[in-house]
């Protein structure tokens, strides 16, 4: 299944779940989700801070795939997100920014690098969720889960992919101000 367009959205169980970020491009670009907790909390996971699945915020980046540059044998780059207790959290936003272009303020390099998102809450099932760039920035967030108001077995998965720009990343509470 594939959320083309901003705003389209579809239920995914409230259980395990996977994502994952892949490009081809030479770029360091970076996963990352920003949550608000049952306890109206905010926290982040990104390469500084990989969280962790057995314990709160019940979520964990696998590394940063984007240092270096591709390499001769390496033709695709992938940083992958779990989640295992999403019954704890009430929204998650998932970003992808170019770090080294966000912390100087200057324009990412979406353009041409075939960012896609893929979620999973089933073996072999994918949702998947193509960043659309419109306009130039640093910083994108590609997707919400939205588990406010679940039914005890889904939540919202929703294609967001809405680009900003930040002059550098200096706390948590710029994040917030982009989705709230």
């Amino acid at each position: 299944m594939k959320l083309d367009q901003p705003g389209t959205k579809t239920g995914i169980p409230v259980k395990r779940l996977k994502l994952r970020m892949q490009w081809h491009s030479p770029v360091d670009f970076d996963l990352a989700a920003l949550y608000l907790n049952k306890n109206a909390d905010y926290g982040l996971i990104y390469f500084a801070d990989l969280g962790d699945v057995d314990s709160p915020p019940y979520m964990q980046l696998s590394d940063d795939d984007g240092v270096g540059g591709l390499s001769e044998t390496q033709t695709l780059k992938e940083e992958i997100l779990e989640i295992s207790r999403l019954d704890e959290i009430d929204k998650i936003w998932i970003f992808c920014w170019d770090y080294e272009q966000l912390k100087k303020g200057l324009d990412a390099r979406f353009t041409g690098s075939d960012i896609h998102l893929e979620v999973s809450a089933s073996h072999g099932h994918w949702v998947s969720i193509p960043i659309q760039i419109e306009h130039n920035g640093n910083i994108v967030c590609i997707a919400v889960i939205d588990n406010t108001e679940h039914t005890q077995r889904d939540a919202q998965l929703i294609n967001y992919n809405q680009i900003s720009k930040l002059q550098s990343l200096d706390s948590i509470s710029q994040l917030i101000e982009l989705v709230t």
